[in-house]
């Protein structure tokens, strides 16, 4: 079983959505946690989700694929002809949104209620997945580009 499988496990036991089968797996990780805590296992070894030196680390790799679901969600707003267009206006729309919003709903645990449903909530998910950086234009077509590239608007 890989990395993003062991964290749908403890997504799905977090919000109390478990399987028997999810049940027995962090029964047995922590299992071994317990036996092997004192010789230096760490959580992270127990539940499988340690990441190799030359890699980045699997809360990265999760935090990268929430962020560009949810630019490709934004994208989705901006029916522009072209990628290059459209990663314009996605670009633009979070510049505004950065230096307008961001920097008072960054402190919300969520969006807020009224941006449900809008660009506005792409926006906060994407800046907040990205720990508030902005991405390039560049950037924002390589990954706009993999929406196209799977059938995506």
């Amino acid at each position: 079983m890989s990395r993003p499988d062991h964290l749908h496990r403890l997504r799905r036991i977090a919000i109390h959505a478990e399987t028997e089968e999810d049940r027995a797996w962090i029964a047995k990780a922590i299992g071994r946690y317990l036996l092997a805590a004192d010789d230096g296992l760490t959580l992270e070894d127990a539940f499988e989700l340690s990441t190799p030196p030359s890699c980045q680390p699997w809360w990265r790799i999760d935090a990268i694929f929430r962020r560009d679901m949810w630019l490709r969600g934004l994208a989705e707003f901006f029916p522009q002809d072209s990628l290059y267009a459209r990663a314009e206006a996605v670009g633009a729309a979070l510049d505004r949104y950065a230096t307008t919003r961001w920097p008072t709903e960054q402190v919300l645990p969520g969006p807020p209620k009224s941006s449900w449903s809008t660009p506005e909530q792409c926006m906060w998910y994407a800046l907040d997945a990205n720990g508030g950086l902005l991405l390039s234009r560049r950037q924002l077509r390589r990954i706009l580009a993999k929406q196209l590239a799977i059938g995506g608007p």
